[in-house]
């Protein structure tokens, strides 16, 4: 049972759900069988420490059957089937209950068939204005407005008066509906194919380019978004492509929901990354100010998380235009953000990170030393970092336990090839690095000779560069 479905969904109710849901089970129109109340009056009382002792199949029936002697699967199925399936149902009305626009839309097409013309008009004129005062003119607006202008128009027909009715506003909302939904979905697939060398068939993407290229109608702002958001990751390094996109976005940004907004500035972050990953340093700033108005209006706030790549990438960035006192306020008022299981973790990378740009080399030894993440190239970044300042505060003791601590970690852990040489190599030549004879110019060169030649090796720079101060 644990394993079920049923169980599933009930781990992420919550306590408003539980009520919601209690409400529609009681009510005769949504359920007649008093097995699945009890099932779920029940199910209701585990938690994580509990789970495995509720979630017991045996006791599960005990409790919904108390006058039953001997376990009977077949029927313990059913009640789950039962519960289950009064969950879901529940679950969707939930859901279309936020959309009043769709459940209009529902409501004219009962109304068409009913034929109740008075109340049908009412109702699509009440609907259209509703839509109209929406802030949003995302692709939902135009696919709504269509669906709402096509059943007056169904019904119209019905009554014989489509004579005078008005087939290009119809046309138009289906069109921009259609072009933004297959614009978005083009930036999706260019960005996976970008990311995961998969090549995809874009069908008929390069008419629908040529299309509104030809009637310009990237001046919608549903469309144009798309259009240049798709352009953006299509034709790297046009940085009029990447212009048109940043004003869209700043200007029409609120014209969609917070989610597809933030999937936007996603768009143009990821390119600038990739502009600064290839050597582009000038654009840092620009990146940063796309972080922090994101983060600032709440859109890159995705379902109220924050990934650990994210998270460090702002910080980070902060901290290398010496943004200390943001990068630090943003470490203090996003953290919650982060999952649990890495939070304390990330933090103290963070912390340490900046304390160490600022010359504390003390606080970012100590920090450094509690960062222990699911994230091994986390892990071994700061454990870089650490083996760095035990070397050059003198600390070889320090140093020499901390090498062998990686190499064992390197041992136990799975990395992939590259990082797994590149770590080997880190720890080699740190420690060759630490006991060369300072008074031996063979040995020296010997070693400079070594370090040149090898690869992988990302701290090459450094190392050769104490090497030199020998």
């Amino acid at each position: 049972m644990k394993k079920s479905r049923l169980a599933h969904i009930f781990s992420a109710l919550d306590k408003k759900e539980i009520r919601d849901l209690r409400k529609w089970l009681l009510s005769p129109a949504h359920n007649q069988r008093e097995d699945t109340v009890l099932l779920f009056e029940y199910l209701i009382k585990y938690d994580e420490k509990t789970a495995e002792e509720y979630l017991d199949k045996s006791k599960a029936f005990a409790a919904v059957f108390p006058a039953e002697r001997a376990y009977d699967d077949a029927k313990m199925r059913q009640v789950m089937y039962f519960l289950l399936k009064s969950t879901e149902e529940f679950l969707v009305y939930t859901e279309f209950q936020k959309d009043k626009t769709q459940q209009k839309i529902l409501f004219a097409r009962v109304l068409s068939e009913k034929k109740l013309k008075k109340n049908f008009q009412k109702n699509v004129n009440d609907a259209l204005k509703e839509l109209e005062n929406l802030p949003l003119r995302d692709k939902e607006y135009f696919k709504k407005k269509y669906d709402l202008l096509y059943e007056d128009y169904q019904y119209s027909s019905k009554e014989r008066r489509t004579v005078n009715f008005d087939l290009q506003e119809i046309s138009n909302s289906s069109d921009t509906y259609f072009l933004s939904l297959k614009l978005r979905q083009a930036c999706i697939m260019a960005s996976h194919q970008k990311v995961y060398k998969k090549e995809y068939d874009f069908g008929v993407l390069s008419s629908v380019l040529a299309f509104v290229e030809d009637k310009k109608l990237f001046k919608i702002p549903a469309i144009g978004i798309y259009y240049y958001g798709y352009k953006l990751i299509a034709e790297e390094g046009n940085e009029e492509n990447f212009r048109n996109y940043k004003n869209l976005l700043f200007t029409h940004g609120d014209l969609f929901a917070k989610e597809e907004t933030g999937e936007m500035y996603l768009i143009a972050v990821n390119y600038r990354i990739r502009n600064y990953n290839a050597g582009d340093e000038k654009i840092l700033r620009e990146l940063f100010d796309l972080y922090r108005r994101g983060f600032d209006s709440g859109v890159l706030l995705l379902e109220n998380r924050i990934t650990v790549y994210t998270f460090n990438n702002v910080v980070l960035i902060g901290m290398r235009l010496k943004e200390y006192s943001w990068a630090e306020n943003f470490i203090d008022s996003y953290q919650k953000y982060l999952e649990q299981e890495n939070r304390e973790s990330t933090v103290f990378y963070c912390r340490a990170r900046i304390a160490h740009d600022k010359g504390n080399y003390e606080t970012a030894m100590q920090l450094f030393t509690k960062v222990e993440h699911n994230d091994i190239l986390m892990t071994l970044s700061a454990k870089t970092f650490l083996l760095k300042l035990y070397y050059e505060q003198e600390e070889i003791k320090a140093l020499d336990s901390l090498l062998d601590s990686m190499r064992t970690y390197l041992r136990r852990k799975k990395i992939v090839g590259y990082h797994k040489e590149n770590y080997r190599n880190i720890i080699k030549y740190t420690k060759k690095l630490a006991h060369v004879n300072p008074y031996s110019k063979a040995e020296k060169n010997k070693l400079k000779s070594e370090i040149e030649s090898v690869s992988p090796l990302t701290e090459k720079a450094w190392i050769t560069e104490q090497l030199n101060k020998i």
